[in-house]
């Protein structure tokens, strides 16, 4: 079964993501950070490490604008989300 923590959870861009990732006025520079690691493969305690603390608020504050979506957070195990 896949772990409920919201430090599991492995976002993506979404298409919105995607087209602001070459405007990087669009985003605040930590923003476009996180936009840049969140590959689909990292998980959200992944980027915390990598990026910091505030890596989770700006995530979820990105999730919630459109930019990312949490993607198939147990693909390891074949389990979906």
């Amino acid at each position: 079964m896949c772990p409920q923590s919201t430090k599991a959870i492995i976002y993506g861009k979404t298409a919105k993501g995607w087209s602001a990732l070459p405007e990087p006025r669009l985003l605040r520079p930590h923003e476009h950070t996180v936009m840049v690691m969140a590959n689909g493969q990292r998980s959200l305690a992944e980027l915390s490490q990598l990026l910091g603390a505030t890596a989770e608020p700006i995530a979820i504050d990105l999730e919630a604008r459109g930019y990312l979506k949490p993607a198939e957070a147990c693909h390891w195990d074949g389990l979906d989300a």
